[in-house]
């Protein structure tokens, strides 16, 4: 579109000389015109978005330029050449650079960057309306908010530089009301009053709702009478003392209460334990021969909870001397065959031990039953394992087994060639096999039946004091 033209501020030569003759500097006319020359210049620009009309421009120029071939009435090279410069110097500070002549918009649009902004709508090419939408940001001076709860405040956050909305939380009485456009504080606690009366040194410091009561009191004076009265449990005391005497106490001690009345520890002279508190867990019973009416634990043991009797810890606590015992067990375990290069036989369902120790005293008895010997190698000697505590390793210990009755088939050699025993150390018996002029060897898997069933099977022995 063509611009309008540029009208500076008139100036009638020869009456405004370009130079202040006071000043040396250009006169206050002639500022004037090219200030009007710059104002007019720019307001074409923005009304347009381009640069002034180059036309316009020109017809400016010489209109300037002519006021001053009349104000100056002369044409020397000097003055030419100085006016020039001033005229460059116009155009540097305005920036003014004529474009081509004319000109057409044909597309406008605009983005809102990173502001949050969003401007729809664009590009308008003919006619239309931009539309702005979005949430301005923190950065470019908005909240990044677009809803908010009565009460809610923002609070600046350093993580991501952000506003975070927020309310007051309420503390030790202490009540927070939000409203529509409002934040209510009340005390909910009405104000503390302590008073003293008579209280001396007494001094009562501190804050609602930790107080802090000094006392530095201190009775002083002179006693000039003590009088006794009252009876308390059957006690009476009477008597009045003004210098010196005595207060008698009378009456029969009762009703008195254990709990409330009694301090102290009664010794075992006087009928108590001298104790106060207890070792162990339950009664402790103090006697010549002390009754228990269930179990009792030693070493450490808990107390068995049915039943009556001594409760041993699960690991035996041995004792050096030899007339404490120091344990007791009773458990089952399980009895197999095997030969000397432990291969084992087949057991039955039948086979079942039990096992008792009583100190280091151990019996094992039950029923040993297999159904096959096919694994034992030929020629082996025969093992019997499963004893549930070593034999006592000292010397040359050794423990007997007896074999009781057995089923049909059992054995392949008589009941007379049968023994078995237990070596110091081990935790098996051997089978033996009494030949000749009784004469052991060895029962070797021949000499049973490929299954069998010993009843009563049994080894009494001693394992570790």
């Amino acid at each position: 579109m063509a611009l309008a033209p540029i009208n500076p501020t008139q100036l009638t030569p020869p009456r405004v000389a370009l130079i202040d003759e006071r000043s040396g500097a250009i006169s206050r006319e002639w500022y004037r015109f090219f200030l009007s020359l710059l104002t007019a210049t720019e307001t074409n620009q923005q009304e347009v978005g381009t640069t002034p009309d180059a036309n316009s421009l020109m017809a400016t120029y010489d209109a300037m330029l002519a006021s001053l071939a009349q104000e100056t009435q002369t044409n020397t090279s000097d003055l030419a050449a100085s006016l020039q410069q001033q005229i460059n110097d116009v155009f540097t500070a305005t920036a003014i650079t004529p474009p081509p002549s004319g000109g057409t918009v044909t597309s406008v649009d605009a983005s809102g960057g990173s502001t949050g902004l969003l401007f729809t709508g664009g590009p308008i090419t003919t006619s239309g309306t931009l539309t702005l939408s979005g949430t301005l940001n923190v950065a470019n001076g908005g909240t990044g908010q677009t809803s908010y709860t009565n009460g809610q405040l923002l609070i600046g956050n350093t993580t991501g530089n952000t506003l975070t909305k927020t309310t007051l939380t309420a503390g030790t009485a202490i009540n927070i009301s939000n409203g529509a456009g409002s934040i209510t504080v009340t005390n909910t606690a009405p104000d503390q009053i302590v008073s003293l009366t008579g209280a001396g040194t007494t001094v009562v410091s501190g804050t609602y709702p930790s107080f802090t009561i000094t006392s530095n009191d201190a009775f002083v004076g002179t006693v000039t009478s003590v009088s006794g009265t009252g009876t308390v449990n059957g006690i009476t005391l009477t008597g009045t003392v003004t210098s010196s005497g005595s207060l008698t106490l009378g009456g029969t001690l009762s009703n008195v209460s254990l709990a409330t009345q009694v301090t102290g520890t009664l010794p075992v002279g006087n009928g108590g334990t001298g104790v106060t508190t207890s070792t162990g867990s339950g009664n402790n019973v103090l006697s010549t021969q002390p009754s228990f009416g269930s179990t009792i634990g030693v070493g450490g043991a808990s107390a068995s909870a049915s039943g009556a009797g001594i409760s041993f810890p699960a690991s035996q606590s041995a004792s050096t001397d030899p007339n404490t015992l120091d344990d007791y067990e009773e458990g089952s375990c399980t009895i197999t065959i095997q030969d000397s290069a432990s291969n084992s036989a087949t057991m039955g369902g039948g086979n079942v031990f039990r096992y008792v120790k009583v100190g280091a005293f151990v019996q094992v008895s039950g029923t040993l039953n297999w159904t096959s010997i096919a694994s034992l190698s030929a020629g082996s000697r025969i093992q019997f394992h499963g004893l549930p505590f070593v034999v006592n390793n000292v010397g040359s210990y050794r423990a007997p087994a007896i074999i009781g009755s057995s089923a049909s088939g059992s054995f392949n050699i008589t009941r007379a060639e049968i023994a078995a025993g237990a070596d110091n150390g081990n935790t098996f018996i051997f089978g033996t096999k009494v030949s000749g002029n009784n004469v052991d060897g060895n029962m070797v898997p021949a000499d049973l039946g490929s299954s069998g069933t010993v009843y009563g099977f049994q080894i009494n022995y001693t394992t570790t004091f």
